[in-house]
């Protein structure tokens, strides 16, 4: 009993002693040179995040430019792609590349420091000593999985405005809104390579490996002879065929739909075929690397029971092979053009 009354004796002193130190404190605050010294603690706790705020803020939009005496572009190129790049800095890899058939992009490689990066925009912007600058969007991109940043959309115009003495800025920003980044690439010293590379450019082929290597030309019930159009991929075609020089057979298959005898189709289906074997030699292409195969009606890609999958059986295909690659022979009629 006596350590209980002991324990609820010091439990009230303890409970009157707090209540006495809020009563105190809240008479203070109220008093005037209380009021005086909150309103000074409020102010410093404003500022103190006013500054973080305002902090943060800086640091989620940064600038970058890199320095006119550090900047530089330099040119390379093939048969099948041609690169215009820029030199001397640590950033990232900034470089225009184009390939066959008028690709054209600007591409962007980060470094490892700055991978958070997840979409991008490609500006064109007036040089320093321009009044007024100008800042004007041209594309857009997103990461691919590579890390690179890859801008196709109005390059060309984009060059065009390079040779007019426009720089370009790539505002990199992430998953947070609020962060930013731009980094300003000086076109200094670029004169000399981007003639290069546009020249480059002028002597790409019109068609890719991708697209060259099996074109498909189909034709029309009772054509015989090429039209406009086809004559037209075909002169594409030799443009890629000029500048692989891996290509050791060129395989020119001609098909027919089903209708007419087996010896008509299988006549028309040469006719057709040499016809294009013809105008290949007349682009150039060296006549010991065509073959020319004629298969009558025999192998459809569709059923002949229908417009349209006769339409699609009515075909000439010619195939590039590469000197890794076999040829594979069927049971058919076939003969080398001399």
């Amino acid at each position: 009993m006596p350590g209980v009354l002991f324990f609820k004796v010091c439990s009230m002193r303890l409970y009157a002693r707090k209540k006495y130190a809020v009563a105190y404190l809240y008479n203070e605050i109220m008093s005037g040179c209380g009021k005086k010294y909150f309103c000074y603690f409020f102010v410093r706790i404003y500022f103190a995040i006013a500054i973080v705020f305002f902090s943060s803020s800086c640091f989620a939009l940064q600038n970058i430019k890199i320095p006119m005496d550090l900047s530089s572009w330099g040119y390379s190129g093939t048969q099948v792609k041609c690169t215009l790049n820029h030199l001397g800095t640590s950033y990232g890899k900034f470089y225009f590349r184009s390939l066959p058939n008028d690709q054209l992009s600007f591409e962007f490689h980060l470094n490892k420091q700055s991978q958070h990066w997840t979409s991008a925009t490609l500006s064109k912007v007036s040089p320093p000593w321009v009044e007024p600058a100008l800042t004007v969007p041209v594309t857009t991109a997103q990461k691919g999985a590579s890390g690179r940043f890859s801008f196709r959309r109005n390059i060309k115009s984009l060059l065009q405005d390079i040779e007019q003495g426009q720089w370009i800025q790539v505002m990199l920003s992430g998953k947070e809104t609020s962060a930013s980044e731009t980094v300003t690439i000086p076109l200094v010293r670029i004169h000399q390579a981007l003639k290069n590379f546009q020249s480059c450019r002028s002597r790409l082929p019109a068609m890719s490996y991708r697209q060259a290597r099996t074109v498909v030309l189909h034709y029309i019930n009772g054509q015989r002879h090429l039209s406009a159009g086809q004559l037209r991929q075909l002169k594409d075609m030799v443009t890629y065929i000029d500048v692989d020089s891996r290509i050791q057979h060129i395989l020119i298959d001609g098909h027919t739909d089903n209708v007419g005898s087996s010896i008509t189709n299988l006549n028309l289906s040469r006719s057709r075929a040499e016809e294009v074997a013809a105008v290949l030699k007349k682009y150039g292409v060296k006549s010991a690397l065509i073959q020319v195969r004629a298969h009558g009606s025999r192998y459809p890609v569709s059923g002949n029971h229908t417009a349209e999958g006769r339409a699609k059986n009515r075909r000439v295909t010619i195939r590039l092979v590469r000197d890794n690659e076999q040829v594979v022979s069927r049971k058919t009629t076939q003969k080398k053009v001399q």
